[in-house]
């Protein structure tokens, strides 16, 4: 890809390009993807982004995506992180989208607690996120990881995640062998 970058100020820089596709380091054509960003910082501890996508990726017909991605990032204090990220997409007249909430809190310099809630919309059935029928589908999860610094170099992640699946969409195998909507991890 070809990329280019301008500073507009110390608080907004602006960048452009073209890439060879999405979600593929391969280019499955001869079609170029557009890429832009702009990139706000009013202070050291916010940034906001705004990115932009637009790539034909069919291989033997056009399939436009169109990708709107936006990212806000706040370091409230030394101890609280928080961060907010959206992504909304568009593929031959069909949509998805999603919207994860996550956060960080610094209890001392060897251990914290992350949180993550996300929602993903895929009932269009355009992206990957598909029921076990194949079938477009939509999800809620729930994730917190502890960061533990057992030594300077050894960090201990235990991770707990809820996952829950629009009703009907039956993606996980219980004891029993019966399909359920939902799942924790550990």
């Amino acid at each position: 890809g070809i990329k280019a970058a301008y500073a507009v100020s110390e608080k907004i820089n602006l960048m452009a390009g073209l890439v060879d596709g999405i979600d593929s380091k391969e280019d499955n054509n001869k079609a170029k993807g557009v890429i832009a960003q702009v990139v706000f910082k009013p202070t050291g501890e916010l940034g906001v982004y705004l990115n932009y996508f637009r790539s034909d990726e069919g291989v033997t017909e056009k399939s436009v995506y169109n990708i709107v991605d936006a990212v806000v990032n706040y370091q409230v204090n030394d101890k609280l992180y928080l961060g907010l990220n959206g992504a909304f997409g568009r593929k031959n007249k069909k949509n998805w989208g999603g919207v994860a909430f996550y956060s960080n809190f610094v209890f001392s310099k060897k251990v914290s607690l992350g949180g993550r809630y996300e929602i993903f919309d895929n009932k269009s059935g355009i992206r990957g996120l598909l029921d076990a029928q194949g079938d477009g589908t939509a999800v809620k999860s729930f994730t917190m990881t502890a960061n533990i610094k057992l030594t300077p170099n050894i960090l201990f992640k235990p991770e707990f995640r809820s996952d829950r699946y629009l009703k009907g969409s039956n993606q996980f195998n219980d004891n029993n062998g019966s399909f359920k909507d939902n799942a924790a991890t550990l």
